[in-house]
């Protein structure tokens, strides 16, 4: 909280500290999950089960071509039947864009079952729905990037959703919310790294990625 120009700052213990100014370093620590119906019913890469066995001879459909998207595809690839990776956009190499977030060489093996052709794919692709069916598994429509647009309705057994991270911004109260930008993810911050909107309130750490986001180093 903000009171008088001074922020009263309460920890889990309760715990309470003054202070003229506050540096956030807490990352990016909650899931960012697109505005897709439907995606409250699919499994997140922060909770979904690491038996494998359960994936044995399924169809699975990962969302996002990042590094925890693609991570999981590789975990699943020697007991899935196939797998799909869906985003909008093409896959980005970080070799190539030197953009730290991008796809990591360490992750990208699954490429090699993509391109000679053993049922995995990438799917660029817009994703609109996604439906939960009474046998439990999800029927998902996905307009084609590369074809207008084109819909199609894909089954899956599981829908992965592996779309990033956010800032925490449970731990701001009202009087101190700072504002937000790209997608909400991060909070909005000056050259000097400040909110936008209240004083004093610095960010450092991954968050001030904002500035240079996909451009420079900071993530």
């Amino acid at each position: 909280a903000k009171q008088d120009g001074k922020f009263i700052v309460t920890t889990k213990d309760g715990d309470v500290y003054e202070a003229k100014s506050v540096v956030v370093a807490t990352g990016v620590p909650e899931m960012f999950l697109p505005s897709i119906p439907g995606i409250e019913n699919v499994d997140l890469y922060t909770n979904m089960s690491i038996e494998k066995e359960q994936y044995i001879n399924k169809r699975v459909l990962v969302l996002g071509k990042g590094n925890s998207g693609f991570e999981t595809a590789d975990d699943l690839v020697d007991v899935a039947s196939v797998i799909n990776i869906a985003s909008p956009h093409p896959v980005k190499f970080a070799w190539r864009s030197h953009y730290v977030c991008d796809l990591r060489a360490v992750n990208n093996n699954i490429l090699d079952t993509y391109q000679l052709k053993q049922q995995n794919a990438l799917i660029n692709g817009l994703i609109t729905n996604i439906q939960k069916t009474e046998k439990g598994t999800f029927k998902v429509q996905i307009g084609y990037s590369m074809a207008n647009q084109e819909v199609e309705e894909l089954e899956y057994d599981y829908v992965i959703a592996c779309t990033g991270f956010q800032v925490d911004k449970s731990i701001f109260d009202e009087s101190c919310q700072p504002n937000y930008a790209i997608y909400n993810r991060f909070p909005d911050m000056t050259p000097y790294y400040e909110s936008t909107n209240v004083r004093d309130l610095f960010f450092a750490g991954v968050l001030t990625q904002m500035r240079d986001f996909k451009k420079k180093q900071s993530g």
